[in-house]
Order: structure tokens, then C-alpha cells, then sequence
């Protein structure tokens, strides 16, 4: 599925990077927070280019477009969520 080889890369990219750079504890635990802020950064972004590109910009961004955004969000942060103490 989609969201298997997204967590296949994710987890790739995360052990090819530790190879050259390891992360400390700190920036390992802010990495969620700044993956759903990029989303939300990005989700403004195509707004912003939909107004300025017209009809030429390739994406959606109806109901749908921001349902599956807000959802990935979501879903991003229950799977990077830190194990309650």
C-alpha cells in the first residue's frame, strides 16, 4: 500500500541520514511536529498558486484535496506519537 512504502522511505531516508549525521534526542522529537507544519505550509502554498496560475495548476483543491491533507496530518502524528509514560 501507499502508506507502507511511505513508511519504508521515511524509514530509509531516516537510517541513510543517521549515517552521515546522527540526530539528537531533541531534534529526533521535533521531527513530527515539523513534517505536519511542512503539510500545512504546503496546503497554503497550492492555495496561494491556484490564485496566482488559474486553470493551469494541476491540483484539485476542493473538499477532497483538504480531506485527504488533514488526514494525512492526522494520521502522521498518531504514527510518530512518543509511547505515553
Amino acid at each position: 500500500s501507499g502508506g507502507a512504502k511511505r513508511v519504508h522511505r521515511w524509514r530509509a531516508f531516516r537510517e541513510g541520514y543517521a549515517q552521515v549525521r546522527g540526530l539528537t534526542a531533541e531534534e529526533d522529537a521535533i521531527i513530527p511536529l515539523c513534517v505536519a507544519a511542512r503539510h500545512i505550509w504546503l496546503m497554503g502554498l497550492y492555495c496561494r498558486l491556484s490564485r496566482t496560475h488559474g486553470q493551469g495548476f494541476p491540483l484539485d483543491l476542493g473538499d477532497a484535496h483538504f480531506d485527504r491533507n488533514i488526514a494525512f496530518i492526522r494520521s502522521w502524528m498518531r504514527s510518530t506519537r512518543a509511547p505515553r509514560r
